[in-house]
């Protein structure tokens, strides 16, 4: 029963989802959950997050960061883990240890399996596991060391050596990555900086979206831009919120007559997973832009902030007459 209570009880951080879509406060930490019951377990089972499945696909700085600090430590230590699984005597301590192995090879495979840009993360609680194959093996190491007549100084110092041999790297990873980060947030907030307007619609269809609203509320700078990830408006939540603020549907141009038209280039803003996508996403842009009442900015660094509104041609798209509308008219 203990082991029980004690593997159920991680799960109840799924509390805190369901707190969270009920009283969402000022962050947007989810900004497709809402306040429903049905909207909070498909969060919790992953629903938005499906499409990810079946690739592996990190970026281009996650692909060497994982060649840096992951992969390294990752397989060495799951091997040394796995034959100190074997090595377990008595079966609660097979139990644990076989579980553990098996855990991480199972989130090993998960990660390798999950096509997002940064996926480090996702390999941790492997890399986790696989860190414990030190303290398994050191263990064994002292307990042989022992019989010897300088058991205790060599065992001092191979310590001491092997502390050194991970501690070292694990520094210079640890320092190299908080200087890419800090690059990072430093040319994204020098291209947020550049944005001439204090009353526009900022448009950034990257996870990294969230960073400029950081600035809005931590820093305080440009509280009158409205900042957006595409993919956000073709939540339910997130068109509604849009459509509150502005007056006007984001998705008002996604139809089957928009779809057939050739993908234009100037309202593409980054990259996005297939050609589909990318139109898609063109076409809100684009829509955007015509129906907006104030500037639409394209934030795609290291491009500088564009204005899309200067991209339309002359004769805007026709427009679709909503069901009020066409009901007058007839």
């Amino acid at each position: 029963m203990t082991w029980v209570a004690a593997g159920a009880l991680p799960l109840l951080s799924y509390g805190y989802i369901c707190y969270r879509a009920n009283h969402p406060g000022d962050a947007q930490v989810w900004s497709a959950l809402e306040s429903s019951f049905r909207s909070a377990l498909d969060h919790l089972t992953a629903q938005a997050y499906r499409f990810y499945l079946g690739r592996f696909a990190p970026d281009g700085a996650q692909a060497a960061w994982l060649g840096w600090y992951v992969q390294p430590y990752l397989w060495p230590g799951l091997a040394l883990f796995a034959f100190h699984a074997l090595q377990s005597r008595g079966f609660p301590r097979r139990l644990v240890v076989g579980g553990l192995l098996l855990s991480a090879i199972a989130q090993t495979l998960f990660a390798f399996h999950y096509g997002v840009g940064d996926p480090d993360a996702y390999f941790l609680p492997a890399l986790l596991v696989a860190l414990l194959s030190i303290a398994a093996g050191s263990g064994r190491a002292l307990l042989a060391l022992k019989r010897t007549r300088f058991g205790l100084a060599v065992a001092t110092a191979g310590t001491a050596l092997a502390l050194v041999t991970f501690i070292v790297p694990c520094l210079r990873v640890a320092s190299g990555r908080k200087h890419a980060l800090v690059e990072l947030d430093r040319h994204i907030h020098s291209y947020w900086n550049a944005i001439p307007y204090q009353r526009a619609i900022v448009i950034w269809p990257d996870d990294a979206y969230y960073r400029l609203k950081e600035y809005q509320t931590l820093l305080g700078e440009k509280p009158s831009l409205d900042v957006y990830h595409t993919a956000n408006l073709f939540n339910e939540r997130g068109r509604m919120l849009f459509r509150r603020e502005h007056g006007f549907d984001p998705l008002g141009a996604i139809d089957d007559a928009h779809r057939s038209q050739p993908l234009k280039q100037e309202f593409v803003i980054g990259q996005q997973r297939s050609e589909l996508e990318a139109h898609a996403y063109a076409v809100v842009h684009e829509y955007i832009a015509q129906m907006a009442d104030v500037p639409v900015i394209a934030f795609e660094p290291p491009r500088p902030p564009r204005d899309l509104k200067s991209k339309l041609a002359p004769q805007p798209l026709r427009l679709p007459i909503d069901s009020t509308e066409a009901a007058n008219d007839r």
